[in-house]
């Protein structure tokens, strides 16, 4: 699904956060606008900062430690990151201190991430089919550009005239795509394109290769779920370790 509210995937957090956070509170600020301090005003929620260290057998509950050498104390602390950045962290035992527990470990480790790249390109007119999905099959190599979507058939996602056309890429693909410039990545667009309309094809005027991978706040887009999990493996995700709960999409059985 494309989510093209204008408001972006913030209004859901705010909607939630509405029923425990104040709205932020509204200074005057010049010719009779406001302004609103750098954590968006609320005194409880604190913004920009990244998570490097956190100490979950204390006495005194859960100590967080941030990027920027501040530390945070509380009873109890909700994990909510990604199955990729958990797994992450305990590939390269950084994070939790100490170590997650083996049985947390062996949970998490049936929620590898997926990655999923939709990558979105700009011409100068419009040379594809007029349709929803326009599917290629590689003589050899399973999934390679094999999705295409026109943005702006039936006047969906964008007007005539946009001419952006979107191609999705998965798992290996998508790992080589983020690593690699986008030149390479235009080149093998192109030459897939051409073979699906000819030469005449203009070149992009501009692309756009979003990097859930390579990303430490995400690590990829959503947990993978491996053949053979239980529902018991989705308990001891959500398990709590002392003071430190878990939660977030990977450890939900239902959805």
């Amino acid at each position: 699904y494309f989510v093209t509210d204008r408001r972006g995937y913030a209004a859901v957090a705010e909607h939630i956060a509405s029923t425990f956070l104040a709205p932020p509170p509204l200074s005057p600020h010049g010719n009779g606008s406001a302004r609103v301090d750098a954590t968006g005003g609320h005194s409880r929620l604190l913004l920009n900062k990244t998570v490097t260290h956190i100490f979950y057998q204390n006495e005194s509950g859960v100590r967080v430690r941030t990027a920027d050498g501040s530390e945070y104390t509380a009873r109890h602390a909700i994990c909510t990151f990604s199955a990729g950045v958990v797994n992450a962290a305990i590939t390269s035992q950084t994070l939790f201190y100490p170590p997650l527990p083996i049985w947390k470990r062996t949970a998490f480790g049936k929620a590898l991430n997926g990655i999923y790249t939709k990558i979105f390109l700009k011409y100068s007119r419009r040379f594809w089919h007029d349709a929803d999905y326009v599917l290629y099959a590689h003589q050899t190599q399973r999934g390679y550009y094999a999705v295409w979507q026109d943005l702006e058939s039936g006047g969906k996602f964008f007007p005539n005239g946009a001419n952006l056309l979107m191609v999705t890429v998965v798992q290996r693909d998508s790992e080589r795509v983020e690593a690699q410039p986008h030149n390479a990545t235009v080149r093998e667009v192109q030459a897939v394109l051409k073979s699906m309309y000819g030469e005449g094809i203009p070149e992009p005027l501009d692309i756009f290769v979003p990097k859930w991978q390579s990303d430490t706040a995400f690590r990829g887009c959503w947990s993978n779920i491996a053949v053979g999990t239980t529902k018991r493996d989705f308990e001891m995700m959500q398990r709590r370790i002392g003071g430190l709960f878990f939660a977030g999409e990977a450890t939900d059985y239902d959805y």
